[in-house]
């Protein structure tokens, strides 16, 4: 594929810039470390390399440069090289440009004779380096540039080998290269997501027309004291001084001039968005979406989940995979930069954290949703993304954010979730024409309780709610049979009066009927709140059931019989027919006089208050 080459102003580029000394740092950095994905040949688009007289001469080499706390020897593909003849009466002449290959590599040639010089006794060649290629630059007022040594009296066909070359370490050249490097890996990772290399693909005029595609330019000097920004007025990044020891800083910044490129120069408003010393702090939605978005690219591109970053002599470290709920000191919600590149990480990885990390879809669906979504609806918030979907909504439940998650239920399937703070929601769909019961159980100490909803808005007045106290399970029971409540979708809500921990909950529809002197075993593990089968009472029968329990269990016995009114088809614990006397061991009994009606199919509801073993209910009459 041929390359893309830009090389403005190149009369400003004659001679070498002037640097102030690098200050000393507070940490070591970071290095690039292992890419997610394979690397991408070092590729630019422009005319292609003519083929080469043997007359010429020429120069080759590898650059590489040394990572502040990181590899040896990294390679710098995609760096512009220069190859110049040296000429003492005159201007130096420009012989050759390119970019360096994939591994650093550059091969530059030139015409053998030295018009310029009244000896022509061959050329005097030097190699200059340039942070600069057609899609990004580093620069501090031009791009930064260094030399190679000077080679005199290259005669025709000559090649002169440079070697390995790199930069010293603590030069203004090293920290530049290293910022430079840094930008290649996101440029080669945004350009793996879509079909052409501009930072915005549609920015490509097909077949070869490249000139829309932005340069992205990155300011930086050595000694500079400004805290890092991106400045969407003049679409440039500044960067601090020291930000060049640190990757994710610099992909960081580079990502919202990309994401200002994908907007037209739509960007948000990122007013007030604090001092960067805690991404867990809430700002704004725009604020935390731009930065959230870009550092959600930086972990990205470098495919490490921790954050590292340094504001002047603070360095901090940010693991966006492991923040949760019960992360200390983050706030919750979408104007947390945290909680939105927590949430775009779990959308995109394959590291998901039980219960509510569901995703595991790439990177490439959220990027395709930024190149394609219509321009007349921008996404400046995470909350125009078209996120759809139970496991996209728990996805981001995981990171605090919550888009009306009602977390689905299966029938008969026992699952824990942490302190109900705030509220959680469910849903479950009765769709057998026979008694259910929703119960949770909260630990030992705790007030959690619970209220059911027709509505997935949970508006109106409750259907049902269960308030038992602390340490005590609740539930609501729904009565389906034919001529009762009509199968569909119901809404649970789980909220805390006091207490905190995990609690246990489940959702389970009757499957059998239990007769006069049938006994019913039920094995419990300690996870598993409540069962329920249905039993058929006759008008005015006196009923008695029992049930036994070993040794450290505790159940808990309840009876529901319904009417023809429909206010008693939809209940909460409190609202039983009757219960059993609760006993700490042995058998506990329950007893009751059915009216005149007969109630039909009842609800028996075995609560497992605490323990693991089996129950024997029996129903005596």
């Amino acid at each position: 594929m041929p390359r893309r080459l830009v090389i403005p102003a190149l009369l400003l580029m004659l001679l070498p810039l002037a640097y102030a000394p690098v200050r000393a740092g507070a940490a070591e950095g970071e290095g690039v470390g292992a890419a997610r994905y394979a690397f991408r040949a070092a590729v630019l688009h422009g005319p292609k390399k003519p083929n080469l007289a043997g007359a010429d001469a020429c120069a080759d080499g590898t650059l590489v440069h040394d990572e502040t706390g990181g590899a040896s020897d990294v390679a710098l593909p995609n760096l512009q090289v220069q190859l110049w003849d040296k000429d003492s009466g005159s201007p130096d002449d420009l012989l050759d440009t390119d970019l360096t290959g994939a591994s650093g590599s550059f091969l530059l040639c030139g015409p053998a004779e030295d018009l310029d010089d009244t000896a022509d006794n061959g050329l005097d060649l030097f190699v200059r380096v340039v942070t600069e290629n057609g899609f990004w630059r580093v620069e501090d007022g031009q791009a930064h540039q260094f030399d190679l040594s000077l080679v005199s009296n290259i005669s025709g066909g000559t090649t002169h080998h440079y070697g390995q070359s790199k930069p010293g370490d603590g030069t203004p050249e090293a920290g530049a290269l290293q910022i430079f490097n840094a930008l290649d890996r996101l440029w080669s990772w945004t350009a793996a997501r879509h079909v052409n290399d501009c930072w915005d693909a549609l920015d490509h005029k097909p077949p070869d027309d490249y000139s829309k595609c932005r340069q992205l330019v990155v300011d930086w000097r050595p000694d500079s004291a400004t805290r890092r920004f991106y400045d969407s007025a003049l679409n440039r990044v500044h960067l601090n001084g020291i930000d060049f020891k640190w990757r994710d800083a610099v992909v960081r910044e580079a990502a919202k001039s990309i994401l200002d490129d994908l907007f037209d120069d739509d960007f948000p408003d990122t007013q007030d968005c604090g001092s960067g010393t805690q991404i867990g702090k809430q700002t704004t939605v725009n604020c935390a979406w731009v930065n959230g978005f870009a550092d959600w690219v930086a972990v990205q591109v470098f495919a490490d989940p921790v954050m590292d970053w340094q504001i002047g002599t603070l360095v901090f470290h940010e693991n966006l995979e492991t923040a949760d709920w019960d992360t200390p000191g983050w706030d919750t919600g979408d104007a947390v930069e945290g909680r939105v590149a927590g949430a775009l990480l779990d959308l995109s990885d394959s590291a998901n954290e039980a219960p509510w990390d569901r995703l595991s879809a790439g990177p490439d669906p959220i990027w395709a949703m930024l190149l394609n979504h219509s321009w007349g609806q921008r996404l400046h918030r995470l909350s125009d993304l078209p996120l759809v979907g139970v496991n996209a909504l728990s996805t981001l439940y995981a990171n605090t954010i919550d888009y009306g998650l009602r977390d689905p239920m299966t029938n008969a399937l026992a699952i824990s979730r942490r302190t109900p703070v705030p509220a959680q929601n469910f849903r479950y769909t009765t769709t057998t024409q026979r008694w259910s019961v929703m119960a949770i159980r909260p630990p030992s100490g705790a007030d959690y309780d619970l209220r059911l909803f027709a509505s997935f808005d949970l508006s109106g007045i409750p259907l049902a709610t269960s308030t038992m106290g602390a340490s005590n399970p609740d539930f609501v029971v729904i009565d389906s049979n034919p001529g009762r409540k009509p199968l569909g979708t119901f809404y649970p809500q789980v909220y805390r009066y006091s207490g905190s921990g995990a609690y246990d909950l489940k959702y389970v529809q009757a499957s059998f009927t239990a007769g006069i002197g049938q006994a019913v075993s039920v094995g419990m593990t300690a996870g598993n709140p409540v069962a329920v089968w249905e039993t058929v009472i006759a008008a005015g029968a006196a009923v008695k059931i029992e049930v036994t329990q070993a040794a450290g269990l505790n159940a808990e016995l309840s009876l529901f019989c319904s009417t023809a009114t429909s206010s008693s088809w939809v209940r909460g614990r409190p609202l039983a027919s009757a219960v059993a006397p609760q006993l700490a061991s042995g058998t506990e009994t329950l007893t009751w006089t059915a009216p005149s009606s007969a109630p039909g199919g009842c609800a028996v509801v075995l609560v497992n208050k605490s323990g693991s073993g089996t129950y024997t209910v029996t129903r005596k009459s």
